[in-house]
């Protein structure tokens, strides 16, 4: 980096060079220098360093704020996460039923609400984007009501199924007798 090259060869160029055009026999009150007469280029070379420095803490304060604003989305909703997620993982066996049933729609809602699980936790990895983690985390909990839902629609037709199952069994018993 720049600030590297000056700590590195720049002002150790200078320090080798020594005072130029001072005349060290004589008093200062023979021959006053001023600082940029005894070291000429050290001036714009402490320029460069106050430069990238301010750069460097005007990034450093960017980054804080970035940083801040994450945390405080990370506080906001990750409740909320851990609630979906818990929710998600519940219907895991009710899911599982319904598709052996061949009940259809329901591993892909499901799916659906695995990926914004993965989006969401892909950006909190990230720690970047709170607005972005707000977003991903709010698809979530949509995905995951949506995957209740549908999981309770396959429920009830499976327990419509099985009371229709038992109906025909009824009757077929009352045939065969």
């Amino acid at each position: 980096t720049k600030l590297q090259a000056l700590q590195a060869t720049d002002l150790p160029a200078l320090r080798q060079r020594g005072p130029v055009g001072a005349d060290l026999e004589s008093t200062e009150e023979e021959a006053p220098l001023a600082e940029a007469d005894l070291c000429p280029g050290l001036g714009e070379l402490l320029e460069q360093a106050t430069q990238i420095l301010m750069v460097a803490e005007e990034a450093g304060h960017s980054i804080l704020a970035v940083r801040r604003a994450f945390r405080k989305a990370l506080v906001e909703v990750q409740g909320r996460q851990e609630a979906a997620l818990e929710a998600l993982e519940a219907l895991h066996e009710h899911a599982q039923r319904c598709v052996a049933e061949g009940l259809d729609g329901i591993v892909e809602t499901v799916n659906v609400a695995w990926q914004r699980q993965a989006d969401a936790q892909e950006i909190l990895q990230m720690a970047k984007d709170a607005d972005g983690y707000r977003a991903a985390v709010d698809a979530f909990v949509t995905a995951v009501s949506e995957a209740e839902a549908t999981v309770e629609r396959g429920r009830t037709e499976l327990a419509q199924r099985e009371a229709e199952k038992i109906e025909r069994l009824s009757l077929q018993a009352e045939l065969d007798a």
